[in-house]
């Protein structure tokens, strides 16, 4: 008999989650790797921008059909009025061969901006239920994070929830868990096939980068996001990150937490706690975790040591 599961306030059908996953050009590191450039930059930027093709702007929920439409950042001026439409004369006349199973907007350094968060926002509340009480968890972007976006959330019934920074390895962003890295995955299969089938194409995105597949790479990603809505991967990451399983413990053994050495999947019997823990507490957790990681350290030093010990008794002998 299948066990019933209880979900609380949120179902699984209305818990969100919407995150970013930058696409890096690996073929291009700076201007100055191009072809025929005139200037050189004397300082590289400390960011990844000048390597960013374009961002997955990914919003998926708990069950059931993935309703919210993949959107590409691409880099570009967009216009002010509609982020959409690019000020390019040159990418204008690329929009009507985008494939339409994906949106596509324009950042100058391909991520999002107050534009891009209010397209966003507006395209998810014309595919959810605005009658319904939902959940939304998202990294905490500092352009989604002021009262006027928690407003906007509440308005559209939508509760907020922030992703601490720095957490990835916990599984606390869904998108994390390994969605987005299958779609840069596919998308940099198909354009290593490309590479090493055409080499007319290769040659060109060795000269000029993997910007001049700006329309086919809409495909791609179209094609990764149906094989990856078809997958059972979304809900499975959901669970992972624990963010719509059973009230009751039921699901306990399906969350995950990467790079910790002491935690463990929580008994059924678990009793959740109505308090955060204490700052003693917190800190004998983290004493645990040194531990158990200067143990793993050292288990492992003395391993390699013996292996090595064992080499030389060889080289020795012969």
């Amino acid at each position: 008999m299948e066990p019933k599961y209880q979900y609380g306030l949120y179902e699984p059908e209305d818990t969100y989650s919407s995150d970013q996953v930058p696409y890096q050009d690996i073929y291009v590191k700076k201007p100055a790797d191009f072809k025929g450039k005139k200037y050189i930059p004397i300082r590289e930027k400390k960011t990844d921008s000048i390597k960013r093709l374009f961002t997955f702007q990914i919003t998926i929920r708990g069950r059931g059909k993935q309703h919210i439409p993949l959107q590409l950042i691409y880099k570009g001026m967009p216009s002010e009025d509609d982020p959409r439409i690019p000020k390019s004369g040159r990418l204008k006349r690329e929009l009507s061969l985008f494939c339409k199973d994906v949106e596509v907007l324009w950042s100058s350094n391909a991520y999002l901006k107050e534009q891009h968060a209010r397209r966003w926002f507006d395209l998810v509340c014309e595919n959810v239920d605005l009658e319904k009480n939902k959940i939304m968890q998202i990294d905490g972007y500092r352009v989604l994070t002021t009262k006027k976006w928690k407003n906007r959330f509440k308005r559209s019934k939508f509760k907020r929830i922030l992703s601490p920074g720095n957490c990835t390895d916990l599984n606390t962003s869904v998108v994390d868990a390994h969605i987005g890295k299958q779609l840069k995955d596919y998308v940099r299969q198909e354009i290593q096939k490309m590479r090493e089938t055409d080499p007319v194409m290769n040659n060109k995105i060795e000269t000029s980068g993997i910007s001049c597949l700006r329309v086919q790479i809409t495909y791609w990603a179209a094609a990764a996001w149906k094989q990856l809505c078809a997958s059972g991967a979304i809900e499975k990451a959901f669970k992972k990150c624990g963010l719509c399983n059973d009230i009751n413990g039921l699901e306990n053994e399906k969350v995950e937490v990467l790079d910790l050495l002491t935690w463990s999947v929580p008994p059924k019997t678990f009793i959740p706690r109505k308090e955060p823990y204490s700052e003693e507490e917190q800190w004998a957790l983290y004493q645990n975790e040194f531990d158990a990681f200067q143990n793993e350290r050292k288990r492992k030093h003395e391993s390699d040591e013996s292996s090595g010990k064992s080499k030389r008794r060889k080289l020795s002998f012969i």
